[in-house]
């Protein structure tokens, strides 16, 4: 059987957990900015590359688990170190 998907507002703190949320059927995450914004994202995978779209303003990245860190890239990477990137469906 497989794992439900995970509740809004759970933090992923790692790749290893963003791709636990995207096989359980998460799709909408977010970074919690400061005073409490939410700059909201979906994220697909499809093998190695992961497809954010930014809902602010609809633009997309591909990105591989390295670029996908890379704080000059996304700031998913910074977001999760930081404990502001959670499940947002």
């Amino acid at each position: 059987m497989k794992d439900a998907k995970l509740p809004e507002g759970v933090r992923v703190p790692s790749i290893d957990a963003l791709n636990y949320a995207l096989a359980v059927g998460n799709e909408g995450f977010a970074v919690v900015l400061k005073g409490g914004v939410m700059s909201q994202k979906t994220i697909e995978r499809d093998g190695d590359v992961y497809l954010v779209t930014h809902h602010i303003d609809g633009s997309e990245q591909m990105l591989t688990k390295e670029k996908l860190e890379d704080e000059r890239l996304t700031s998913i990477g910074r977001a999760m170190k930081a404990g502001s990137f959670v499940t947002f469906d």
